[in-house]
């Protein structure tokens, strides 16, 4: 009778490699798309090299016992062998079974993360294209964008290495790159299906804000976009917000940006109305933003506050601000904690009766809820302001961004004055505080020197 041979471990290799193939068939192609093949080689070689080594082992116990027991060769090891094998391809199935579900998961996880024209597993390098508004921009930064949630770690290791490059050559992270730029690279081993990414070309969002439309727009230029806020809605957050809403009108009408995206260039409270600017271009935002810093723009506020007010007044404060009550404090230069911040503001009236002003408010800082706790603490708050202590009101309170004017032309597509017209619910209070007509509103506005 021939004598059975104990199984190699290359012929375990090989029956794994067949349990594998067969079981591989079984999975969806979808999976199989997203496990890079090198994964798959490197893994099954150390599974395969694992079980090498238990089979060794195995087999060495199987002799001792064939000596200690003393059954015959024709009984023990044909039974030992095929078990041993069953056991072997039953425990590369389940680790890879477990492999494959890991590796769909982090490969989903990174399909999330990359660009859809990114991360493909090819020979040839992907590219970004670079626009005006990436110009100047240091090139991590650029990347750190256009990537998603690609740790910067990993971006700087790529560019070190040589995977990634500008116009076919080595730059440093720093590198301030110009219109133009064509970036290349090839950084994970991983074939990202098309996804929705944070590559930052402007994109259509569907927002439910049904009532907005263009005649909020008061002036569409180069790169500024200037809005009269309706009262009520907040500038930043969710698809409700004025900042989608921009984004999708916006679609389709500014150059295509690895690295920018329109957005507000000032703050306006959720319940105030009036003007606030928006940046259509990398160059707007800076240049606005300087002037900011400058003290070149002017802001004036309206404001209907409680009481009356017969002569121009300056409020000079000292302001804290609680983030827990999500409220700001006015209190004495002399008693003021050292966080506190100077808040300046001049307040003229403009119409004024026993009850209520109508006041023309210029800021000369600007801090958060500024206007509504610094005319509080002078026994004036904003009509409505329930809670810096006005009376209750129709609206929160009536704050209008009224007009934004610069000391020196931005853009020569800016001018140097911009007016928001009050909206219909300011107007009426207006209208029954002060017994005026709307049109009479408009005319004292243009005749008053602020």
């Amino acid at each position: 009778m021939k004598r059975f041979e104990y199984p190699s471990v290359s012929a375990t290799a090989v029956l794994m490699e067949t349990a594998t193939a067969e079981w591989l068939e079984g999975i969806p192609p979808v999976r199989q798309k997203n496990m890079s093949m090198a994964s798959w080689r490197g893994s099954f070689l150390a599974l395969r090299s694992d079980i090498a080594a238990f089979m060794n082992w195995a087999l060495d116990r199987l002799h001792k016992a064939e000596r200690n027991i003393g059954l015959p060769n024709s009984i023990l090891r044909p039974a030992a062998s095929v078990v041993l094998i069953a056991f072997a391809v039953s425990r590369s199935s389940r680790s890879l079974s477990s492999l494959a579900r890991r590796s769909a998961r982090q490969s989903a996880l990174l399909t999330r993360r990359l660009p859809a024209y990114s991360m493909q597993w090819m020979n040839a390098g992907n590219t970004l294209r670079l626009g005006q508004n990436d110009d100047g921009r240091r090139l991590d930064r650029i990347l750190r964008i256009a990537l998603g949630e690609l740790p910067l770690s990993a971006i700087h290791r790529a560019i070190r290495k040589g995977t990634i490059r500008v116009n076919g050559a080595r730059q440093s992270p720093d590198y301030r790159c110009r219109a133009g730029d064509i970036i290349e690279y090839s950084l994970l081993e991983y074939h990202a299906s098309p996804v929705k990414t944070k590559t930052l070309q402007v994109e259509s969002l569907q927002v439910s804000v049904q009532s907005f439309d263009s005649s909020i727009i008061l002036l569409e230029a180069e790169d500024l976009l200037f809005i009269n806020k309706p009262a009520g809605i907040l500038v930043h957050d969710g698809a409700d917000s004025l900042e989608a809403w921009v984004r999708g009108y916006l679609s389709g009408k500014l150059e295509a940006s690895q690295a920018f995206s329109p957005g507000p260039l000032h703050r306006l409270d959720r319940n105030t109305s009036g003007m606030i600017v928006f940046s259509r271009s990398i160059s707007g935002a800076r240049v606005f933003s300087e002037a900011l810093r400058n003290g070149s723009v002017r802001k004036v506020y309206l404001a209907l506050l409680e009481g009356g007010i017969k002569a121009r007044l300056n409020w000079n404060d000292m302001m804290t601000r609680d983030p827990l009550l999500r409220k700001s404090f006015v209190g004495s230069p002399n008693a003021a904690p050292s966080d506190a911040k100077e808040a300046i503001m001049e307040v003229s009236p403009i119409l004024s009766n026993a009850d209520f002003t109508l006041a023309a408010v210029k800021l000369e800082t600007g801090r958060t809820h500024q206007i509504r706790a610094q005319a509080s603490a002078h026994s004036h708050p904003l009509a409505g302001d329930l809670k810096y202590g006005g009376a209750p009101a129709p609206m929160p309170y009536y704050l209008h961004a009224w007009e934004l004017s610069f000391a020196s032309r931005l853009f020569p597509d800016v001018p140097p004055d911009l007016f928001a017209p009050l909206p219909r619910h300011f107007l009426k209070k207006l209208q029954s505080v002060f017994s005026i007509a709307e049109n009479d509103v408009y005319s004292i506005l243009r005749l008053f020197r602020f």
